[in-house]
């Protein structure tokens, strides 16, 4: 599963294991890149709308099925904004839960960043829709400053946290990826507190085993087992930059984050943004190289499985992520 972009019209797609094209839904033009997911509850999620996460303009997450009709919608309240990154569902005692990023502009001090100082910024919230309504799960702006900020310098309307992709550890966590920040947080879902932070400038573990000393832009986190994180390293800090699939084993005792295994593409991949890593049920990790229009699937000790470059009509074409569908995903069931 997929999505493939050209000229402005988003494609939702979902290819079988020879590659071929099954299944594909034309979203709304212009639209831009968003997550497209199947959920555990067997429906597909996906966004729709132009914002890349700091845009003043509205956006949509809505539920459908094979058929493409579009049987549940979520959004941001009057005054704020829907991020497009990540949607998850989970179901618990017959209740359906959504979780994903809402923001809001305000102005901030950004002069240091190529800003004013009152440089009009996204600020986002973590949130979570019930039956009961929508609730704050975490406001980044409760820990985070523009000081916190390890991307480099965005002129313009931005945002200094940008959550970019999160996922449960079990029922009561959530790692999150901000990528400006260059750091993961695993928030604890009732009280909204930092567990631990890994990267970034308020880092709460040290790094044991990693040659390049964390991630650099990173997009895309997975829990992988307990305590145990992969993640898509865009690697805009590395020297040289490089992307990879990096794993860490989280150890709060020792306030430890332990490289477990990691991957680079031996052609020596670099893509800016984007991109995404899938734990599988074998125990490998299927790997979407976003720009570099890659798609690989390593096994448990990192072999090579299978690989294949993403196409239309000839031409290589960028995605958001791909991602494995069924018996393949390893799904954090709650």
């Amino acid at each position: 599963m997929t999505e493939l972009v050209v000229d402005s019209v988003k494609y939702e797609a979902i290819f079988d294991s020879t590659g071929t094209l099954v299944w594909y839904r034309i979203m709304r033009r212009p639209s831009g890149q968003g997550d497209f997911e199947m959920q555990p509850t067997g429906v597909f999620t996906a966004y729709d709308g132009t914002s890349a996460g700091w845009q003043q303009v509205t956006g949509t997450w809505f539920a459908f099925g094979l058929d493409g009709a579009v049987q549940k919608t979520w959004t941001a309240p009057s005054g704020s904004f829907t991020d497009p990154h990540e949607f998850r569902l989970r179901v618990a005692a017959g209740d359906t839960t959504a979780y994903y990023a809402i923001y809001a502009i305000a102005p901030i001090d950004m002069s240091a960043h190529c800003g004013t100082s009152a440089q009009p910024t996204a600020q986002h919230t973590l949130v979570r829709a019930d039956a009961g309504g929508l609730h704050t799960i975490f406001e980044a702006r409760t820990r985070f400053t523009p000081n916190d900020w390890a991307s480099p310098p965005v002129c313009g309307l931005g945002d200094f946290d940008h959550p970019n992709a999160f996922d449960f550890d079990g029922d009561h966590t959530l790692i999150v990826s901000w990528r400006n920040l260059g750091a993961l947080t695993a928030i604890d879902l009732t009280t909204g507190g930092v567990l631990w932070q890994l990267g970034g400038a308020q880092s709460t573990l040290a790094l044991s085993g990693d040659p390049l000393g964390g991630t650099g832009g990173q997009h895309s986190v997975r829990v992988s087992g307990p305590g145990t994180v992969v993640v898509y390293d865009n690697g805009t800090n590395h020297v040289p930059p490089q992307s990879r699939m990096v794993e860490y084993a989280i150890d709060t005792t020792t306030a430890v984050a332990r490289l477990t295994r990691q991957y680079l593409h031996p052609g020596g991949i670099y893509t800016t943004f984007m991109g995404s890593v899938s734990p599988l049920a074998t125990g490998g990790v299927l790997i979407g190289w976003s720009t570099a229009a890659t798609i690989t699937e390593v096994d448990a000790n990192g072999n090579l499985v299978w690989e294949g470059v993403l196409q239309l009509g000839g031409v290589s074409q960028q995605f958001y992520r791909a991602l494995p569908l069924g018996s393949l995903y390893h799904f954090q069931q709650p």
